[in-house]
């Protein structure tokens, strides 16, 4: 029998990841040789893709689809809400500050236990509100600096060049944080190298969630059991002819016919806030975070 897997993000947690990355990695690109112009270098590196006029162009098209990406991640919320199904397992709390604090106690003591994580840990969910309130910023000061004039309605002269000031640097905060701590933590570790494969599959093996999200597994396996020992549901009686309607068969899991062979993909839980990039992937979940959402942007 095979390992069961569990999927952990849908398709659109998956492509909102994917979209986010590829939307970083060229703001990245583009705009950070823009920054650090005067350095020794950089010229020859933006004459590659065809000099900083170019360099410009492909940064504000990243920048609309950085715009696009946070739009896209606020209504996948708002539409997980109105289903009732949005779940809150990108929230911090008291238990991720716990595990913080064991996590560096583990790394610094041999005889220390690992802390046991639930959907998504700590680093996932810094992750993961870390992009979230970095894009806003990001889209803000990007703005007042693509349109200065119709800015200057708002911010004066010192507006605009702390605009400025404050872009680069969370620009450069961003760069750092993505291609060195979320990309060894996601994919470059012992324990996931080459990668993970959620971002792209949007599941574990059994194996994997019981190494990286072993209260999240636990609770799974918990409610499946409790499913197998539940008596069945009676189907509703056609009431006049006294046996199951067809459309309670149709609405049946199964639709009348055989029920489904054991093993195989679970359904995914319930769907979180992540993430993520961001958030933080799904080793991470996001959104990406971390983490249901992409993003999360984890």
């Amino acid at each position: 029998m095979s390992e069961p897997v569990y999927q952990r993000w849908d398709v659109s947690q998956r492509r909102q990841h994917q979209f986010l990355m590829v939307c970083c990695f060229v703001l990245i690109f583009t705009g950070l040789p823009l920054r650090f112009a005067h350095q020794r270098g950089v010229a020859e590196a933006v004459g590659v893709i065809g000099g900083a006029t170019v360099a410009g162009v492909l940064h504000r098209i990243a920048a609309a689809g950085l715009i696009w990406s946070a739009i896209w991640h606020v209504l996948y919320l708002l539409r997980r809400r109105r289903r009732r199904n949005l779940s809150t397992s990108m929230v911090p709390r008291v238990k991720d500050l716990l595990d913080a604090r064991d996590t560096l106690v583990w790394l610094v003591r041999d005889e220390a236990p690992h802390p046991l994580y639930d959907r998504y840990n700590f680093i996932e969910k810094f992750e993961y509100w870390a992009m979230m309130w970095g894009t806003v910023i990001m889209i803000i000061t990007g703005l007042v600096l693509w349109f200065p004039v119709a800015a200057a309605r708002w911010v004066d002269g010192l507006g605009l060049q702390l605009a400025k000031v404050i872009h680069g640097y969370e620009a450069v905060l961003a760069a750092v944080s993505i291609l060195l701590w979320h990309m060894y933590h996601a994919h470059l570790r012992a324990d996931v190298f080459p990668m993970n494969w959620m971002w792209l599959t949007g599941s574990l093996t059994a194996t994997e969630m019981r190494h990286h999200h072993p209260l999240e597994l636990e609770r799974l396996e918990q409610a499946a059991a409790a499913a197998d020992e539940a008596p069945p549901t009676p189907a509703p009686e056609d009431t006049e002819h006294g046996s199951p309607s067809p459309q309670a068969e149709a609405d049946s899991p199964t639709g009348g016919g055989a029920a489904p062979a054991p093993g195989g993909v679970q359904p995914p839980p319930e769907p979180g806030l992540d993430a993520g990039p961001g958030g933080a992937g799904g080793q991470a979940g996001e959104p990406a975070g971390s983490t249901d959402s992409e993003g999360g942007h984890a």
